[in-house]
């Protein structure tokens, strides 16, 4: 089982010491030596204490920073009984999730309450509990449907395990303003970040994301300006960077919106705009693991590639790597319209061309310069199974959408070679898909190199 904890962004809050004489066994309410908040008396830091941290979590694991002046922090993975130098000490828990050998999908457990203090007395114990939960909206396959609902929902990790009719476990539904709702993503925090039809990017907090509303979205930025009047213009692509900025792939801009500009609603300015000549009708947007930007350029037939460092700017110059993909012999022609990048364990790079029902594989060695090849790994996935999007599970299953009304995960013994494809060790059918547009996985795999809640 493997585990892998991301940091909570809150501030951290810890109660100092203070200068009365009160006998230090009566500071805070935890355990013999206290703890808690506090009541307003002393902390004497003399002399040597316990301090006991208990991790209740489903999968008895969590992440719990332990600070104190002039000690040696330590991080925490479970309970864990401490003896410590007396003193006031600021513990800090943070976000962890699991990945089961047996789940395609994993799960993020977050702590009810992440900050608490503590003060250690000599001679005695204090005792910290930290309770865990399943964060609302981890464990889930999520997808966009542009059907009669205009629905975003979500599938249990649990219905993901075998084909068959499912039914989502989450829905939230269009409405008159919010339609065609297309490209996802999932931000540190694990809220829902999902683009619509003219120029809007709406958001869910995390909190909402357990259980199906009519509610309308918490947040709805606006980013039409990169439209100049077209509509429809529903973002092609959404992507986080390692640092928390958003980066939007609409129509042939390519925008990068700051972390501290997607606390509110409104019309955001982005920090960054790259544009050029290669980028026309944006369909997918993927970062690699050294933080360059990849993006299908679906009006082009082709692969772009801007290099991190060249990210922090305005930019109108040529892309550092363009790839065009070639069917092979005997009927050579170019694979076209790329609308689905995925990276897989190894680093190559996945690409579902809807114009050719194919899924191409470039080797990471494919990926350092421009080039016209022609893959060896081109998965013909059948006429009416069109790679709109393209996700792997924690398994290394490739999903994809399939025929109205279905979703299909390719094997992953099935993608070491070229040529036809049984699009489907699991296919799953809904009514509720229709047409399905973009998949996502929540918490993506703990390999990949999308920054997301992992």
């Amino acid at each position: 089982m493997r585990r892998l904890s991301w940091v909570l962004l809150a501030a951290l809050v810890s109660v100092g010491c203070g200068d009365n004489d009160d006998d230090p066994s009566e500071a805070g309410s935890g355990g013999e030596g206290g703890g808690g908040e506090g009541g307003g008396a002393a902390c004497e830091a003399e002399g040597d204490g316990t301090l006991d941290v208990e991790i209740v979590s489903p999968n008895d694991a969590g992440d719990v920073a332990v600070t104190s002046p002039g000690v040696a922090d330590q991080r925490l993975d479970s309970s864990t009984s401490l003896d410590t130098p007396a003193g006031e000490y600021t513990l800090r828990a943070s976000s962890v999730a699991d990945y089961p050998d047996d789940e395609r999908v994993g799960f993020v457990y977050r702590p009810e309450d992440p900050e608490q203090s503590a003060c250690v007395a000599d001679g005695a114990t204090t005792e910290v509990t930290f309770n865990y939960e399943l964060t609302p909206g981890s464990h889930k396959l999520w997808f966009t449907a542009q059907n009669g609902d205009q629905l975003v929902g979500a599938l249990d990790g649990e219905a993901l395990l075998e084909s068959g009719a499912v039914t989502p476990s989450v829905a939230f539904q269009g409405s008159a303003e919010i339609i065609n709702q297309g490209a996802i993503a999932f931000d540190g925090a694990g809220n829902l970040w999902v683009s619509a039809n003219a120029g809007q990017i709406t958001v869910r907090l995390v909190d909402t994301l357990g259980e199906s509303s009519e509610a309308a979205p918490d947040r709805v930025l606006d980013v039409s300006a990169a439209c100049a009047g077209v509509i429809p213009c529903a973002a092609g692509g959404l992507a986080f960077d390692a640092a928390g900025n958003l980066w939007v792939g609409i129509r042939d801009h390519l925008l990068r919106i700051d972390a501290a500009d997607l606390e509110g609603s409104g019309v955001v300015e982005p920090s960054a705009t790259i544009t050029g000549d290669e980028i026309e009708n944006v369909q997918a947007l993927a970062f690699d693991g050294s933080g360059n930007l990849w993006v299908a350029s679906a009006e082009q037939d082709a692969v772009l590639m801007y290099a991190a460092e060249r990210l922090a700017a305005d930019d109108g110059d040529p892309a550092d790597v363009v790839l065009k993909a070639l069917t092979p012999e005997p009927v050579i022609g170019p694979l076209g319209h790329p609308t689905g990048l995925a990276f897989d364990e190894q680093g190559a790079l996945w690409v579902g061309y809807w114009g050719s029902n194919t899924i191409a594989k470039f080797e990471p060695g494919d990926l350092e310069a421009s080039a016209e090849l022609t893959p060896d790994v081109q998965l013909e996935v059948g006429v009416l199974a069109l790679p709109e999007s393209i996700a792997f599970d924690q398994q290394g299953n490739l999903w994809l959408p399939s025929q109205v009304g279905s979703a299909a995960a390719i094997v992953k013994a099935e993608l070491v070679a070229g040529g036809n494809v049984e699009a489907g060790a699991t296919v799953l059918t809904s009514e509720a898909f229709g047409s399905l547009i973009d998949l996502a996985f929540n918490p993506p795999p703990d390999w990949s190199p999308i920054h997301g809640p992992k």
